[in-house]
């Protein structure tokens, strides 16, 4: 098919660099110019004759959607890492292909784990809103103490790719001093991490999570959502 006959529908406005691609390579493109989360009805409307879809995990895609696009339809490329919001055996029954950009956000996503973490522990958005409202008359000793994070214990459930990401990055030789760090599976086993070596600081234990939660100053908790967690008294 001629890329200018390619109708592709965008539902929110992306980065440049992924409109500069789309752009590049065909001349029927649709965006979502207000940026505003589409309706179902707004949805189904803009879908139609489309031969691709570019779709957020906001948008629920699935049957209906694909048979108001048309037969034609050939792919749904998801603008995220997961595609719990495709059916995805409703596409492979019509031959439609979907993507999704794996991988793509686990620095990021660890990042900000890491960013929370920090802020929480140093009470940053508390003092914040209190200098905000106005209320800082000046400094004390005990005013908005937080606590530290060097040398503490951190406990990751979840060692999949964010969670490895999130222990790795405690590898900082500032935060190294005496501390350690644990990562469980969802059934409560602790893992090694992936290049990781065993050492003074990370080794293979044989603890549960429920056994060592009690010594932990922090616990990241990396899971699939949705997921139940089940603290066990072995492992």
């Amino acid at each position: 098919m001629a890329k200018e006959n390619f109708k592709v529908y965008v539902t929110r406005i992306i980065p440049q660099p992924g409109f500069d691609i789309l752009h590049e390579n065909l001349t029927n493109v649709r965006i979502n110019e207000e940026d505003h989360l589409l309706s179902r009805e707004e949805l189904l409307e803009n879908v139609k004759g489309l031969d691709g879809l570019l779709p957020l995990l906001t948008e629920q895609i699935d049957g209906e959607v694909m048979d108001a696009a048309g037969k034609q339809l050939k792919i749904i490329a998801n603008h995220a890492v997961g595609f719990d919001n495709i059916d995805v055996p409703a596409a492979t029954e019509r031959g439609i292909m979907v993507t999704n950009t794996p991988g793509v956000l686990t620095d990021a996503t660890s990042d900000h784990a890491w960013a929370l973490l920090f802020t929480t522990a140093r009470r940053v958005v508390e003092s914040d809103k209190f200098t905000r409202a106005g209320k800082y008359k000046g400094w004390g000793p005990m005013m908005y103490l937080g606590g530290d994070i060097t040398g503490r214990t951190l406990g990751v459930v979840g060692a999949g790719r964010i969670g490895n990401a999130v222990a790795e990055k405690s590898s900082f030789d500032s935060l190294q001093k005496n501390s350690n760090v644990f990562a469980f599976t969802d059934y409560s086993v602790p893992l090694p991490l992936k290049g990781w070596q065993e050492s003074e600081r990370w080794q293979k234990v044989s603890v549960s999570l429920a056994g060592i939660l009690g010594t932990l100053a922090v616990l990241l908790i990396s899971t699939v959502l949705g997921r139940t967690l089940k603290l066990r008294s072995s492992p």
